[in-house]
Order: C-alpha cells, then sequence, then structure tokens
C-alpha cells in the first residue's frame, strides 16, 4: 500500500501530454523514503467513474491531487467530490488556480481537507507526514483548510531556493506517455520576468518569493541525457513560461547539448523580444524545431492593454528571423478582450494576413474567436472585477465586449468556428502541432 498517491484527474478536452507537477512531487517524497504512487487517468484511459473506482481499490492515507487549468475546474472538483463518498483519505489539491481561489474552493467543496499554497514538492511532504504521523498536520505552512469559524491559511512557504537540487520528476508514466505523443517535458526554469495582464504566472511565483529561478545549464542537460539514454526520448518540449529569459543560459544550454551528442528535437516559449538570430541559430543546430511565440496581437493599443512591453514591429521582426531560420511557430494570439474595438479588429486581420506571407506554411493556424480569460490572481481580472464587468465566479467566469458590432462579430465566429471543429473531429486532418516533430 503507497503511503501517497497522486492523481491526476479526467479531464475530457485535455489530450495527454507529460505533465510534471505531479512527478516532481513524487521524487522530491521517494527521496525522503515516501511511498508514491503516480496515476494519470488520461494515460490509464478512465472515465472519472472508473477512476473513481479504481482509486477507491487502493487504501492510503493521502491523496494529493492537481487541479491545472481553472477552465477546468468544475469538472475535477464534481470528480473529487464524487470520489470523497468512496474513500476516507485526507484529500489536498494544489495548482496555481487553486493557490489563488483556495477560499472559493474550499468553501464550496467540504469533499476537500486542505490547499497546498504555492510550489508543492515541501509542503505536499510536510503535509503528508504529518497526517502518516497522526500529527496536527494544520500547522503545516503553506497551506489553507476548513474551519468551524471559517477558511484557514497558514504562513506562507518561501519558494525552493535552488532547483538544481530537487530530484529529477519521477517519470512512471513516461513510457506510455511517449508512445501515444513521442514528446517529453522538461522544465528548466519557474517563473517569468514580464508583467502580461493576462498571465497568472508571475503573480504565482512573487506571491511566495522571486519571479524567476533558473536551473544551471549542465543540471538541465543532464536530464535531457537521462531521457536519451534511458527512455531513448528524441523529442522535447520545454515548459518554462520563457526559456530565453537568458540568452547567455539558453545558448550554454545549445552549447552542452551538442558537445555531449545529444540527437534531440525540442520546442520552447519564448518572447518575440528575445529572438536574436545568432542565438536562435546555435539552438537550432541543438536540435530546435518549434517556437511557441506570444505574439498576442497585431494590435499596439492591445499589446499596451496586455501590457506585453513589445510593438508590433518587434512581433514581425521575430517572425521574420524564424521564418529566415526555417523554424516552426505557435502563435500565442488574442483576438478579443472586453475593448476591443473594429479598427482592431482590422490590425489583427491585416497582421495575420502579413504572417502568413512572412512564415507560409511554418506557422500553426490561429484560432480567431480567443477571448482573453480573467484567469484567478491576474491583472485582468482585477481590473475586471474594480470596473464591475466580471461575471459569474471563478469556477463559470464571463464579461461582456463592449462594443456591440465586434460582440456580434466574436459570436458569429464562434458559432462557425464550433461547427468547424466539430467537423475536424469528424473528418481530422494534419495534426499541426506535431508538424516539427517531423522536421
Amino acid at each position: 500500500m503507497p503511503d501517497v498517491l497522486l492523481v491526476y484527474p479526467p479531464m475530457k478536452e485535455v489530450e495527454i501530454a507529460d505533465h510534471l507537477g505531479l512527478p516532481y512531487i513524487a521524487a522530491y517524497l521517494r527521496e525522503k523514503g515516501m511511498s508514491v504512487q503516480i496515476i494519470d487517468t488520461k494515460i490509464e484511459g478512465w472515465s472519472p467513474k472508473q477512476a473513481i473506482e479504481e482509486i477507491s481499490k487502493m487504501p492510503t492515507k493521502v491523496i494529493g491531487i492537481t487541479l491545472p487549468f481553472q477552465i477546468y475546474a468544475l469538472e475535477v472538483l464534481n470528480f473529487i467530490s464524487a470520489l470523497r463518498e468512496k474513500t476516507t483519505a485526507h484529500i489536498s489539491v494544489g495548482g496555481i488556480f487553486p493557490t489563488f481561489a483556495y477560499r472559493e474552493i474550499l468553501e464550496r467543496y467540504p469533499c476537500i481537507d486542505s490547499v497546498v499554497l504555492g510550489e508543492g514538492e515541501v509542503t505536499f511532504y510536510d503535509l503528508a507526514k504529518s497526517i502518516l504521523e497522526n500529527k496536527n498536520w494544520k500547522e503545516i505552512h503553506g497551506i489553507a483548510y476548513r474551519e468551524s469559524e471559517g477558511i484557514q491559511n497558514t504562513p506562507f512557504r518561501p519558494l525552493v531556493k535552488d532547483l538544481n537540487g530537487l530530484p529529477f520528476p519521477a517519470r512512471d508514466n513516461l513510457p506510455r506517455i511517449y508512445e501515444k505523443t513521442k514528446v517529453a517535458s522538461v522544465i528548466s526554469s519557474r517563473g517569468c520576468y514580464a508583467s502580461c495582464s493576462f498571465c497568472s504566472v508571475v503573480p504565482f511565483y512573487e506571491k511566495f518569493g522571486p519571479r524567476i529561478r533558473l536551473r544551471d545549464p549542465e543540471n538541465v542537460v543532464d536530464e535531457l541525457e537521462m531521457l536519451v539514454k534511458e527512455y531513448k526520448v528524441e523529442n522535447v518540449i520545454f515548459c518554462d513560461a520563457n526559456f530565453t529569459v537568458s540568452k547567455e543560459r539558453a545558448a550554454k544550454i545549445a552549447t552542452e547539448i551538442i558537445r555531449r551528442k545529444l540527437k534531440l528535437r525540442y520546442a520552447i516559449e519564448s518572447r518575440v523580444t528575445e529572438v536574436d538570430e545568432k542565438l536562435f541559430k546555435l539552438l537550432k543546430e541543438s536540435g530546435l524545431r518549434r517556437v511557441f511565440l506570444g505574439l498576442e496581437s497585431g494590435s499596439q493599443s492591445m499589446l499596451n492593454r496586455f501590457r506585453k512591453d513589445v510593438t508590433v514591429e518587434q512581433n514581425l521582426r521575430a517572425l521574420e528571423i524564424l521564418s529566415k531560420l526555417d523554424l516552426y511557430v505557435s502563435p500565442g494570439f488574442i483576438m478579443f478582450d472586453d475593448r476591443t474595438s473594429l479598427e482592431e479588429l482590422q490590425e489583427n486581420v491585416r497582421f495575420l494576413r502579413t504572417i502568413r506571407q512572412i512564415t507560409g506554411k511554418k506557422i500553426r493556424p490561429v484560432d480567431i474567436t480567443t477571448k482573453l480569460l480573467p484567469l484567478s490572481g491576474t491583472e485582468f481580472e482585477r481590473y475586471l472585477k474594480e470596473k464591475g464587468k466580471y461575471r459569474g465566479d471563478v469556477f463559470s467566469f464571463n464579461y461582456k465586449i463592449e462594443d456591440p458590432s465586434v460582440r456580434f462579430i466574436y459570436y458569429f465566429l464562434k458559432f462557425f468556428g464550433t461547427i468547424i471543429s466539430y467537423l475536424k473531429k469528424l473528418f481530422p486532418g494534419e495534426d499541426w502541432d506535431k508538424k516539427w516533430l517531423k522536421s
């Protein structure tokens, strides 16, 4: 019987992927002598009902469940409610969303015993240890819980100072995940230095410490080498919010990959201001094939509202460099927010035509129905609430586009976008997200 079960819950619209949150926690707990079983319900192919039946057969005192996506929170929380009827184990949830919305979660869902606030490795270990030893777990720093007098939270726990000191994530399910996806994940840093109004990553980390921490290049490539030698991995996605936050470190990682003769294709995320031809030429030599680029808009007024601290010209320049190097681009793009005007829509349409001319077929198609999400903890969420525009709650949120003409266009595109998505499922074509694996 494992001391702890760590569960990646069923989410209907989320595809199988190599998620690393729970594997990092599992590795840390195992290093401390705990027995841990990681259950990925997606790779098991379990429905919510099947997952509950299987998990309830595994006697344990502690169950940790990740809640990674706010837009799927209700689905996961309803799953946990049903699981609670089948187990007496302590159920704890964690992630960026629960860290900001722990009060709403604990008030509405009595099935949950505690919420881990911030990074999970050390806090969840201390929590599990206290429960297993029958000690007062409510004294653990970095958690929130329910009392008769209301929701309580203990003092925040600081972030892990040295990421190099953490064990590599436990790769229990990687062989089966890799068989399905042909991609493994690596996290070489945590956080970001930018101040984008829609992003919850920076608010999450700066709540407990520095905005960004970096692993040493050698430590990163040690993990890559382990993946190549032990798991025969050929394709990697770096899940950093910004892999090129330090150009010098990125160059050292590339140089070390080349020096060790690791045969890899990999994908990264970068800000347009860090797309430098010399650096990206080196990265390509070491195996870079795809770049997720946070363009977000082709309208300068929208970029300013999003606090991107970039210009439309810088967006285009970055694309020109990546196109010259024949690198595949996955663009981040947001067509609508509450203040989008017809003029801004026209600017975005012209921009999208321009980037298609620049990149040809080496760019993933943009979803033109994308609407800015007011995620918990973000500046955009605070703005909407201050202006009285926020509708709903953290589990089901919305807002109205001010301009009635733009609002009509949004719903018109959304309607036809739904039809197109349905047809794509019926008649699947080329998987754009996998094109870089073949280059």
